[in-house]
């Protein structure tokens, strides 16, 4: 069937047209915002936890797998070490060695939390300064050869973790 007039098609290129460019402009305005930092709720990426205090070596040996987890300060910024603390995993598993501070003269050692001891440089003054190291001895049998070994510092005044690395121990 042929219609007589242009308008009875039911189409309108107009239309299309602006909404078009309507359309291209809100997404010209969202990629925008996201490239200007603004937390946009819908598009926001998980903020990725630095590597601050890194696992430079992890010791366990047969037969009772006395377990060294060393742990060394990669930048610039030293960290008041009594106001962190940690937390440890194994397989992903939070072990109930949890650390309440890092600093070695406020550290009480007791076997109710699987940490023996803790020492080196970064604990022994007020602050963990750049490149110095801590070393914490764990309970016998908590980590062994083949595990894969995770550990949060968290800031207690922030109340966040801070600082995470992971680590698989040489079989």
């Amino acid at each position: 069937m042929k219609y007589k007039y242009n308008s009875e098609e039911g189409t309108s290129p107009v239309i299309g047209h602006l909404l078009m460019v309507a359309i291209v402009f809100i997404l010209f305005l969202i990629v925008l915002l996201y490239c200007m930092k603004f937390e946009i709720p819908l598009f926001s990426l998980p903020e990725e936890i630095p590597e601050i205090f890194v696992i430079t070596n992890i010791l366990t040996s047969p037969p009772d797998y006395d377990s060294r987890i060393i742990l060394s300060h990669s930048r610039i910024k030293p960290y008041d070490n009594s106001l962190l603390e940690a937390d440890i995993y194994c397989n992903d598993a939070l072990l109930k060695c949890r650390i309440t501070t890092l600093n070695g003269h406020d550290f009480i050692p007791t076997n109710h939390f699987f940490v023996q001891t803790i020492g080196g440089t970064g604990c022994q003054n007020t602050n963990w300064y750049p490149k110095e190291k801590i070393s914490l001895d764990l309970s016998n049998g908590l980590i062994k050869p083949g595990d894969e070994v995770k550990i949060d510092i968290i800031s207690k005044t922030e109340n966040k973790i801070i600082s995470r690395d992971t680590f698989r121990v040489p079989l």
